[in-house]
This record gives C-alpha cells, sequence and structure tokens, in this order.
C-alpha cells in the first residue's frame, strides 16, 4: 500500500511539472504570436512608407525631365530672340516719358502733447503723400508715413522735442511708384 501510494504522489508530482511546462509554454507561444502580429504590422507600416517615397522620387524626377525640355526650348528661343529685343528695347526707352509728380506745401503745422498735426494743399492727379519726421535736421533715423488725405496727425513722440517735418506726393502709374521731391524741412515743437 505504500508503495502504491508512493507511485501515486510521484505521478502527481510529475503531472504537476509537466502542468507548470505546458503553461510556460503556453505562455511564450501567446507572446511569440503577440510578437509577430506587431512585426507584421510594422513591416505592411514600412512597406506603406516605402512607396510613398518611391511614388514622390518619381514624381520630382518627372518635374526635373519637364523643365530640363523647357529650359532647352527657352536656350535656344532666346537665342534668336535676343537681337530683336534689345532693339525693341532701346525704342521704347526713347518713346519713354518721365513722369513728374506735381509736389505740395505744408499750409499748417502744429505741436501737440506727445503729436503734432500736419495739414498741407491737394496737388493734382497724385496717389497720395508722405510726410517723414526725425529730431536730427539731416533727417538721420526719419520715420515716414504715408496718407491719401491732406492731414495727418502723428502721434506717439517724445514731449517737448522740435521735430524736422518733411513732404512729398506720390503718384503711381502701371505698377511702379514715382515721387516728387522732399519739401524743405519745417520745424515744429510738441508739449
Amino acid at each position: 500500500m505504500d508503495k502504491v501510494k508512493a507511485d501515486a504522489s510521484s505521478a502527481q508530482q510529475k503531472l504537476q511539472t509537466a502542468q507548470k511546462a505546458y503553461d510556460e509554454a503556453k505562455k511564450k507561444q501567446e507572446k511569440m504570436t503577440a510578437s509577430v502580429a506587431s512585426l507584421t504590422k510594422k513591416l505592411a507600416y514600412e512597406k506603406k512608407q516605402l512607396a510613398h517615397a518611391k511614388a514622390v522620387l518619381a514624381l520630382a524626377q518627372s518635374k526635373k525631365a519637364t523643365t530640363k525640355k523647357k529650359s532647352t526650348k527657352k536656350a535656344t528661343t532666346k537665342k534668336t530672340t535676343k537681337k530683336a529685343t534689345k532693339k525693341k528695347v532701346a525704342k521704347k526707352v526713347k518713346k519713354a516719358k518721365k513722369v513728374v509728380v506735381a509736389s505740395s506745401k505744408f499750409t499748417s503745422l502744429k505741436g501737440s502733447k506727445k503729436a503734432f498735426v500736419g495739414k498741407w494743399k491737394k496737388a493734382k492727379s497724385v496717389s497720395g503723400y508722405q510726410v517723414r519726421y526725425s529730431t536730427a535736421s539731416s533727417m538721420k533715423k526719419a520715420k515716414t508715413k504715408s496718407t491719401k488725405a491732406t492731414k495727418l496727425k502723428v502721434s506717439g513722440l517724445k514731449s517737448k522735442k522740435k521735430y524736422y517735418v518733411q513732404l512729398r506726393s506720390y503718384r503711381k502709374l502701371s505698377g511702379k511708384t514715382y515721387y516728387s521731391a522732399w519739401t524743405k524741412a519745417k520745424t515744429v515743437k510738441n508739449r
């Protein structure tokens, strides 16, 4: 009877160790399947990235090829039309007239608290006016303000300072801006 009990207990121990080994093997298998699944996902993502990079590269190469074709066409046409364009430009320069912009003068220039107000007469056929001011008579570090009106208030100045102020008008024609000369500097003292 003792022998049977000993055999039974040894069989039970063997069964337990076999069960532990089975459980450990099962856990390892689950870990391996999870890692395989994550690796397949990474592989699919990398394949997509590679395909996208190839598409971008192909697009860039096709653009490069088309720009090379265009540049060779331009080079051949430039040689033939260079002489003709020089002649046309020379004719246009001869025909071009100097644009004269009407000037204006200050009618009044009054100082107020940390500011000054300038007024002037309206000039004919101008797009607007520019007022520049500085504390130096040489107009170094001068600031410029633009307006379309015939009156401008400049504020945010230092108090009890003497400012030199100039005015000029400008005119916009076919995308270019033409200016009159700056007026003689007038002085104004703010409060």
